[in-house]
């Protein structure tokens, strides 16, 4: 983990060779009071996909984003990326808004949010 401000973080996944196979960017989101993080950026190496390295990726940036008492994470990817829609909705993300033409004409976003767990049990909605 490399950190920068405070919740401002990345995550590098590496083959036991060293060699970098993917990578998470997490950054708060919106007013300190609100407590949401965004999920800026997960890649994962074209040759190391479908092995569960993005969701592994996620569930670090979850376990940090929860320490640090966020209430959600957001994250968006395009309406045609079926892997990294799957990858979201099995990691506990939910598609709560698609932002039509947000990239360009017929470039949608879909916005996907997980609610955290909260100290005190439960989730946050």
């Amino acid at each position: 983990m490399a950190t920068g401000p405070p919740g401002h973080e990345a995550w590098v996944a590496a083959e036991s060779t060293g060699e970098p196979v993917g990578f998470l960017a997490l950054s708060p989101s919106g007013a300190p009071h609100f407590r949401l993080g965004f999920v800026e950026w997960v890649a994962v190496a074209p040759g190391a996909r479908r092995r569960g390295i993005g969701r592994r990726l996620l569930a670090c940036a979850e376990h940090r984003a929860a320490a640090l008492g966020w209430r959600q994470l957001h994250a968006c990817t395009f309406h045609t990326n079926r892997a990294s829609l799957h990858m979201y909705i099995d990691s506990g993300f939910y598609p709560a808004a698609t932002l039509h033409d947000y990239a360009g004409p017929g470039l949608h976003y879909v916005e996907m949010v997980r609610p955290l767990p909260q100290s005190g049990g439960g989730t946050a909605q």
